[in-house]
């Protein structure tokens, strides 16, 4: 428990008070720690001691822009792996829409995307795959019409990430409502298959091939309801009942319980290795 809590202060001290380099190492590091605790009361109590300092320096336009991308990429992360209140996830979720939907509004994309927007928007979607059902509907009616302008963006990064997160607005939007229909959904076929076939010269030759292969898959999960799960070969989702979830749950208490045994496990290992009077014939 020390150990984690000078960790944490470390890194909140590294995020306040250093300089870009810093910020992005020390939000990396703020997520490899909740990576470490994994889901449990102390990965959550790092979580909100950084997380509003994280959406501090994503915020702060006066901020390094790679320190902004570092900390939205990081936070996202985080707050995926670490929080179990999704007034958490929400709040998050509103920091990143805050940032890539300046893009809606853009008369030239192309000339004023950033990978910070890329970075929100990556982070966005991630936690979109965690929000109810009715949170996932309010989204989609809020950006499933806008997202598809995105697509004609100049950076090949802005035009892959909004059409992976199509991708998964559209199995997102099936798995709630098997009758699920797009109006526009002819004219979105047509862009996807332009960038899946991008022969424009104009662009360098690595981004053409790989967004012809990203939207190749894209066109396919959007076009014909093959859902992500079946291009990454995932296998059919899982269909639990209410009573199966509960049994499967596990406290908060024993998740601790286990990290903790964990933990302990891991420092006597490496305690051994590191003695430099442990004996070398006992390792073989």
């Amino acid at each position: 428990m020390e150990r984690r809590m000078t960790l944490t202060d470390s890194i909140e001290r590294c995020l306040k008070k250093g300089k870009s380099e810093e910020q992005q190492v020390a939000a990396a590091l703020a997520c490899l720690l909740c990576c470490q605790l994994g889901s449990g009361i102390e990965s959550e109590e790092v979580f909100r001691t950084v997380a509003p300092v994280l959406k501090s320096i994503v915020c702060d336009r006066s901020a390094n822009t790679q320190a902004r991308q570092a900390c939205a990429t990081y936070l996202g992360l985080c707050c995926f792996i670490a929080t179990d209140d999704v007034e958490d996830v929400y709040t998050t979720m509103e920091c990143m829409e805050n940032l890539f939907t300046k893009q809606y509004h853009s008369e030239s994309a192309a000339d004023n995307c950033s990978a910070l927007h890329i970075q929100a928007l990556q982070s966005w979607a991630l936690l979109l795959t965690i929000c109810h059902n009715s949170e996932v509907k309010k989204k989609l009616d809020i950006h499933l019409c806008k997202l598809p302008r995105l697509l004609s963006c100049g950076d090949v990064n802005m035009r892959i990430a909004a059409g992976e997160t199509l991708a998964l607005l559209f199995e997102l939007a099936r798995e709630a409502d098997a009758d699920f229909y797009y109006d526009d959904l002819e004219p979105l076929t047509q862009t996807l298959k332009s960038l899946a076939t991008d022969c424009n010269k104009h662009r360098a030759k690595t981004d053409r091939r790989k967004q012809r292969s990203v939207f190749r898959d894209v066109l396919r999960a959007i076009e014909t309801n093959v859902f992500l799960r079946s291009i990454f070969e995932l296998g059919p989702p899982l269909l639990l009942d209410t009573a199966t979830i509960k049994a499967m749950k596990v406290s908060r208490e024993e998740r601790h319980m286990n990290n903790s045994a964990a933990f302990k496990a891991r420092t006597k290992a490496r305690s051994k290795l590191r003695d430099k009077r442990v004996d070398v014939g006992e390792f073989y």
